[in-house]
């Protein structure tokens, strides 16, 4: 099987960069916190932390608020 990856080239205003920027920041570092927990969690449990467990610490953080809540939870 083969897999092919498309190149989109987008013509964005300066805003519009700026912005979508932002929203990768915020996901990069909602998901850096995510990871973060689980590791932590691990050290001192030596167990899995669960998707939900997980969610519930994450739901209160100021990179789940700027993002929509779907694109959060990814």
């Amino acid at each position: 099987m083969s897999y092919k990856a498309l190149k989109t080239r987008l013509h964005l205003s300066l805003e519009q960069r700026r912005f979508l920027r932002s929203l990768m920041r915020e996901s990069k570092s909602l998901y850096n916190q995510a990871l973060y927990n689980v590791r932590q969690h691990f050290f001192q449990t030596r167990q899995h932390l669960s998707f939900e467990d997980n969610y519930h610490l994450l739901k209160d953080s100021e990179h789940y608020h700027v993002l929509n809540s779907s694109q959060a939870q990814m």
